[in-house]
């Protein structure tokens, strides 16, 4: 067969997948950290943790909502047109009996978060959740298809639409909370709109349908779902009823910077390998040259990310909130710190739904929730800094759990997994310098000028060391998909290519 007519492998389909996703996930980023700033800035930490109190009930309805069916058409080996009504009407039904129930226990909800001014807000995102069932069906199938450029397209303008052109602009105007219902609102039904435009598909009712392979496999994602919402959130939840809305905007607010990359990091990766795991359950050698490839970047990445704002948080939070939220620089340190064992957890879990192994996943994070409750509610009772290191704390054991779960899946011995990890390892510990060199030798500066070279110089450097050095940085799996890459554009004789091609020869660890 000639090279014309190869057909790529899953890690080189998964990574065309992950070029759309990390282009529309680049504008969604820059779009969503500065609409952020500016809400933060303008509105406060009491409102913004208000607001994160309400939405906290949106959330979880939207999980119930869903009933795993998404991700059951995703996975799915054969769908047919009977499948795809099913879940629609299953999905609207669901939305119709929890935005009544939303209603009807807004009250109890807004006094459960000790945040009682929630009420009328909670009530005022059940359209929200109308417009979220409403997109579950139309997204699932582009991501089915493998439709990621589409799926960005829609994200992207509903978000820029919802949040920086209605929401920044009402909160600028005085419209206080509401300008963050009316965003939340404009941008999921802008959503709905487009994604149905995108992916039609048919709406007739079909209620009941006992042979659907959907539905076992849903309640098993729902379950796991309900598990990861109460991970993510409780969290939130223990700082509303220990603390207040003041002390829960600031801690939403430092979560929410560094939860905004890596959760983009995370759900990029997971729309391209839960749909290409599920085309390849069988295929472990492919399933282990994907998952190897696609940690080691997301370790690249995130180590040195995360560790720089760890090393600098008070000056990130000066430069992009002001000093109202100087409070919430402590906070910042654990939780961007959780984010890198997030964001490598994270690729192992679509790994494991792909192959249909939802089961292992649920009872890792079943146990992980309960350690997070029983750690977050003893934290509880000494600061919101101590609920930020227990989550820290937390996320680096699930991390380890749901990495040796998938390693045992894929026949992958310790030393060849952590080998993976290796190049980001030595990113992290290469900024480090770069990071307090910069902090000492520029104390006196405004904080914003030190962001701006702390946006600047640890990337560099990154980028500086792997240039000399791609032996240090990249794995063999992704160092060969950089040289097979960069020989399909033409340029596979660039002298760095060569440094890149000696790196994808060397042995794989010693697993």
């Amino acid at each position: 067969m000639s090279s014309a007519q190869r057909v790529p492998t899953l890690t080189e389909r998964s990574l065309s997948g992950v070029k759309w996703n990390y282009i529309g996930l680049a504008v969604r980023v820059a779009v969503q950290l500065l609409t952020q700033i500016a809400l933060a800035r303008i509105l406060g930490p009491d409102v913004m943790g208000t607001f994160a109190a309400a939405f906290l009930a949106v959330g979880f309805a939207s999980i119930l909502v869903e009933r795993g069916l998404g991700s059951a058409l995703v996975q799915a080996k054969n769908l047919t047109e009977r499948d795809v009504r099913y879940a629609f009407s299953c999905v609207t039904v669901a939305a119709v009996v929890a935005c009544g129930l939303v209603w009807s226990l807004a009250g109890i909800v807004a006094d459960f978060v000790r945040v009682p001014q929630a009420t009328e807000v909670v009530r005022s995102l059940i359209l929200v959740l109308c417009f979220q069932a409403m997109s579950v069906v139309s997204m699932s199938l582009l991501r089915r298809e493998l439709e990621f450029r589409t799926i960005q397209i829609v994200l992207v303008a509903s978000y820029s639409l919802g949040f920086l052109f209605v929401g920044v602009v009402l909160a600028w105007l005085g419209a206080g909370i509401w300008s963050l219902v009316a965003a939340w609102t404009v941008q999921s039904g802008v959503a709905a709109g487009l994604l149905y435009r995108s992916k039609s598909h048919l709406v007739r009712p079909l209620l009941f349908d006992r042979y659907s392979p959907l539905r076992g496999f849903g309640a098993r994602v729902v379950l796991t779902n309900v598990v990861n919402w109460t991970i993510d959130n409780v969290d939130n939840l223990i700082v509303s009823r220990a603390f207040g809305s003041g002390a829960l905007g600031h801690y939403s607010v430092s979560y929410n910077l560094v939860r905004t990359p890596s959760n983009h990091l995370v759900v990029a990766l997971q729309s391209v390998l839960f749909p290409a795991a599920a085309r390849a359950q069988d295929d472990l050698a492919s399933l282990r040259h994907a998952y190897l490839t696609v940690v080691s970047g997301v370790a690249l990445v995130s180590f040195p990310a995360f560790g720089a704002v760890m090393l600098a948080s008070e000056t990130m939070v000066l430069a992009l909130f002001g000093d109202a939220w100087r409070e919430a620089s402590a906070v910042l340190v654990p939780l961007a710190g959780a984010m890198i064992f997030h964001t490598v957890m994270a690729v192992a879990g679509p790994v494991l739904w792909g192959k249909g192994d939802v089961g292992r996943e649920l009872k890792i994070q079943a146990i992980v929730a309960f350690a997070l409750v029983a750690t977050l509610v003893f934290a509880s009772q000494y600061s919101i800094v101590a609920v930020a290191w227990g989550v820290f704390t937390v996320y680096l054991l699930r991390s380890g759990a749901m990495t040796a779960v998938l390693a045992r899946q894929l026949k992958l011995g310790w030393p060849t997994t952590l080998e993976a990890l290796r190049g980001g390892v030595i990113a992290g510990a290469a900024v480090v310098p770069v990071v307090l060199g910069v902090e000492m030798v520029l104390s006196d500066a405004l904080p914003v000028v030190r962001v701006l070279f702390l946006a600047t110089l640890p990337p560099l450097t990154v980028i500086v060391l792997g240039f000399f050095c791609p032996r240090l940085l990249l794995h063999r799996d992704l160092a060969a998909i950089v040289v097979r890459l960069a020989e399909g554009k033409g340029i596979g004789g660039m002298p760095w290519l060569r440094r890149v091609r000696a790196a994808a020869l060397l042995p794989r660890g010693h697993g």
